[in-house]
This record gives C-alpha cells, sequence and structure tokens, in this order.
C-alpha cells in the first residue's frame, strides 16, 4: 500500500497501520509473481513468413516507489515492451 504524506511517497510495509486522514491513501501494489496475458499477434520474420504468437509475461514489481513516481499505466508500459521485445526477436 501506499499513501501521500505532505506531499511525499509512502511505501507501507506488510501489516496493519492508521493513515490519518484516509483521503491521503492511494492504494495498493502488488509486489507478488504476476502474469501478464499478451493478445495474439501476428509478426513476419526476416523470411517474409507471417507468424502467430501467443506469449504470456511473468513479472514482479522490486520497488514499488519507482514504479508509482515514473510509470503511468504499468501494465500498458510492460504489454507495449514485451511486444516489441518479441517483434524483434522474429
Amino acid at each position: 500500500a501506499y499513501f501521500y504524506r505532505s506531499g511525499e511517497l509512502q511505501i507501507l510495509q506488510p501489516g496493519l497501520h492508521v493513515i490519518a486522514p484516509p483521503d491521503r491513501f492511494g492504494g495498493f501494489v502488488s509486489t507478488q509473481l504476476q502474469l501478464l496475458d499478451l493478445p495474439k499477434t501476428i509478426h513476419e520474420s526476416g523470411d517474409y513468413v507471417r507468424l502467430e504468437i501467443d506469449a504470456d509475461v511473468l513479472y514482479a514489481i522490486v520497488d514499488p516507489a519507482l514504479a508509482l513516481i515514473r510509470v503511468q499505466d504499468l501494465e500498458k508500459l510492460i504489454r507495449k515492451t514485451a511486444i516489441s521485445t518479441l517483434a524483434g526477436i522474429i
């Protein structure tokens, strides 16, 4: 969980916490391993063969403060990075 105190981002460790005032509570960020299903995409290989690729991405957020400050939509960023990486490999 995270919240803002005096305009500064605070990351809470697991456990029971009292946040006063409660309107500064930001939400939850999971640091567990997560699965992101990528949509099926069609890419052309180097010899112009069309390949349909279905893939999944496993990821875990290591630094939640950095993820909250630098990235607006984390899932979208991971999805676009994975798709472009797969296209580069093929």
